[in-house]
C-alpha cells in the first residue's frame, strides 16, 4: 500500500470516529446517499435476484458507511451475511466499538483477502481505497475479487480519479479502466464532484468553527448529517466546474 498500514492506525487512534471526517463533514452525506443510490441500481440489476443477498465490503473503515448501506438494502432485500473487512485492526476495533448491536461481520483481513478463498457473494463494494494501492497491488486485488464473484454477482467500486497521471490521491482514469477490464464488464459509470471540493473548502471549516463571525454558521454545518436536496446540487455546482479533471467515479461491474 502506498499509505503505510501503521499510518492508517494512528490516524484512526488519534481520532474519536474517523480519520476522514465521515460522521461530520456535510459533503459525505451527500456521497453516503450517492452510494445508497449506486449500491440500490447494483441490486436491482442481480439476476437471477437472490432470496437472501450475501455482501462483501472491501474497506469498510469505522463502518459508518458500511451501516448506513445495510440499512438502506434491508428495506426490501433480506440479507443472509454482510462482511466487512478492513486491512487496519484499529480500524475494525473502532467500528466495533461504534456499533456493537451490528449485525454487520466486522473482520480485520490481509491485504490480498486469501482467507476468503472459496467464498462466494452476490454483492462486493469497495469505496475510495483504490488510490491507496499500487497499479500491480490493483490488478492483483481485481483478480482476488473475480475469484468472490459467481455469474450473477454485481460490483460497486468508487474511486478518485482524474484525467491525467495518476498520484498519491487519485488514480487515472483511463488507468484504472484498463485494471478492471480483464477481470469484469463495466455495466455503469457515474461520477461526484466532492474529492476536490472537500480538500480546497471543507477541511478548513474546522479551524473556522471558533471564529466569531462564521462559528455558528459553520458549527450547524457541521452538525447536519443529512443534507438537504439543494445542498447537493449547490455543492457539485460548485466543485464539477472549478476542478473537472478530478472527481469520484464508481462503478457497477459484473
Amino acid at each position: 500500500m502506498k499509505r503505510s498500514l501503521q499510518r492508517i492506525n494512528e490516524q484512526y487512534i488519534a481520532t474519536e470516529t474517523d480519520p476522514w471526517g465521515i460522521d461530520w463533514r456535510g459533503t459525505m452525506a451527500i456521497r453516503n446517499r450517492f452510494y445508497e443510490r449506486m449500491v440500490a441500481e447494483a441490486i436491482g440489476g442481480l439476476e437471477p435476484r437472490p432470496a437472501e443477498l450475501r455482501i462483501l465490503d472491501v474497506g469498510c473503515g469505522s463502518g459508518l458507511l458500511s451501516e448506513q448501506l445495510r440499512s438502506s438494502i434491508s428495506e426490501g432485500n433480506t440479507i443472509d451475511r454482510y462482511l466487512a473487512v478492513d486491512v487496519s485492526e484499529s480500524a475494525i476495533a473502532r467500528a466495533r466499538s461504534l456499533h456493537p448491536q451490528s449485525v454487520i461481520e466486522y473482520r480485520v483481513i490481509d491485504e490480498d483477502l486469501t482467507e476468503l478463498s472459496g467464498e462466494e457473494f452476490d454483492l462486493i463494494l469497495g469505496f475510495e481505497f483504490l488510490p491507496y494501492h499500487s497499479h500491480e497491488e490493483r490488478c492483483a486485488l481485481f483478480h482476488q475479487l473475480k475469484r468472490f464473484c459467481h455469474d450473477g454477482t454485481r460490483l460497486v467500486l468508487s474511486s478518485n480519479v482524474r484525467f491525467g497521471e495518476s498520484d498519491d490521491v487519485y488514480v487515472a482514469v483511463d488507468q484504472l479502466a484498463a485494471e478492471m477490464t480483464p477481470c469484469f464488464d463495466c455495466l455503469l459509470t457515474r461520477d461526484l464532484f466532492l474529492s476536490t471540493y472537500i480538500d480546497k473548502f471543507e477541511c478548513h471549516l474546522l479551524t473556522w468553527q471558533h471564529q466569531r463571525l462564521v462559528g455558528g454558521l459553520v458549527r450547524w454545518l457541521l452538525a447536519r448529517r443529512t443534507p438537504p436536496a439543494c445542498a447537493c446540487r449547490v455543492v457539485q455546482s460548485l466543485a464539477g466546474p472549478r476542478w473537472p479533471r478530478h472527481r469520484n467515479r464508481t462503478f457497477i461491474l459484473k
